[in-house]
């Protein structure tokens, strides 16, 4: 994910120009239908920036004009934005970026969860020196080519929440996507490799949610400190929870065909055939063209290399949990939950009315082994 370009100083600034810079003017690209950011713009943009601080070794402040970063928003046909790489040499524009001006004309495109953010975030990953994950000499492979693995891809796989009613003897469906609002986990690693990590983001005891993920979809935890809880009985269906650093978790985790069958039951309780409603349901979600873009729930949940979070709380689903290296609490609910044990530390584990199996990786020494 990382180009060859970095910025050097220790605080950036950035500016959400008022009027168009004079050296925008000769190029199309840059100035026809030249437009500052809208209100909304500005706070999607310092959202972003906020977090940037959270996450990283570097200062990024807002100033009126003339900042390291400018932004601003053009007429552009066939994308919906772009950016120009930190400075490599004298470049007056490096660093800045741009966003499509017609974005602005589809319903809630800035809201939590939706393109518009996602898009600010990913042109912005450019400005501070990420590369797209398919560009030589090194790419990605495949299988990690995706939103939940980096914002900075064009693969916008799962990423899409279907809903289905009935009503008056009319079934209806709609759609709502689901775009992470801030960086994932490969752009968080390389960053934090390029400009260090912020070590004083959130050192008390704080808790994670599943509301948190489901607010966009997706949820990168970058905590530096303190006795921090991971609560996901909220979620539903059931959960895969790795709570080592640099693992991927999979929180309120559902198969194509327990979309089908909730959708279904959804259906029936509104006054729907069943076998009216199963067909229709099942044949809109299984075709090639939408299965593929299904949030399922896979991956939506990261947390970066080097933090610790000591305590978690899955919800009634059959859950599987990985404990970490330091001394975990885990308290699992009513489901058929699995808990792996051995990666270190002190755990205790709480399982409910149920009594879970719980698997304990044994190392024996070499002592050990010859008494046996």
């Amino acid at each position: 994910l990382l180009s060859k370009y970095a910025w050097t100083q220790e605080a950036l600034t950035y500016s959400m120009e008022a009027v168009m810079p004079a050296e925008y003017a000769q190029n199309p690209d840059l100035s026809d239908g030249w437009q500052p950011l809208t209100a909304t713009e500005q706070g999607v943009v310092r959202d972003a920036f906020t977090s940037f601080n959270a996450l990283l070794d570097r200062r990024f402040s807002e100033t009126s004009s003339g900042g390291d970063i400018r932004l601003s928003a053009v007429s552009m046909e066939g994308r919906a934005g772009f950016a120009y790489y930190p400075p490599f040499g004298a470049n007056a524009l490096a660093g800045d970026v741009f966003l499509d001006v017609n974005g602005r004309t589809t319903l809630d495109y800035y809201d939590n969860g939706n393109y518009g953010r996602l898009v600010v975030v990913h042109e912005l990953g450019h400005a501070l020196g990420l590369k797209h994950p398919f560009e030589e000499p090194i790419v990605l492979p495949t299988a990690v080519d995706n939103l939940a693995h980096t914002v900075m891809t064009y693969t916008h796989s799962q990423s899409v929440t279907y809903h289905f009613t009935y009503s008056n003897g009319v079934y209806e469906s709609s759609s709502e996507d689901r775009y992470p609002d801030q960086f994932s986990l490969l752009d968080v690693h390389a960053l934090q490799a390029l400009y260090g990590a912020n070590t004083s983001t959130r050192t008390g005891d704080d808790t994670y949610t599943y509301a948190d993920i489901d607010r966009t979809g997706y949820l990168t935890i970058w905590d530096a400190g303190g006795q921090d809880t991971l609560d996901v009985s909220g979620a539903p269906g059931r959960s895969v929870v790795d709570l080592r650093g640099g693992n991927y978790s999979s929180v309120g985790l559902h198969t194509t065909q327990e979309l089908v069958q909730a959708a279904v039951d959804k259906l029936v309780a509104q006054g729907g055939t069943y076998s009216v409603a199963y067909n229709w349901v099942n044949g809109f979600l299984t075709r090639a063209d939408v299965e593929p873009d299904l949030y399922t729930g896979e991956n939506n949940l990261a947390i970066v290399q080097g933090v610790w979070l000591e305590n978690l709380y899955t919800g009634a689903g059959n859950d599987v949990v990985y404990d970490n290296g330091v001394n975990n609490r885990i308290f699992t609910a009513d489901g058929n939950d699995t808990i792996y044990l051995g990666a270190g530390g002190f755990d205790h584990v709480d399982p409910g009315a149920r009594l879970d199996p719980v698997a304990r990786a044994l190392l024996r020494t070499q002592e050990q082994r010859e008494t046996q």
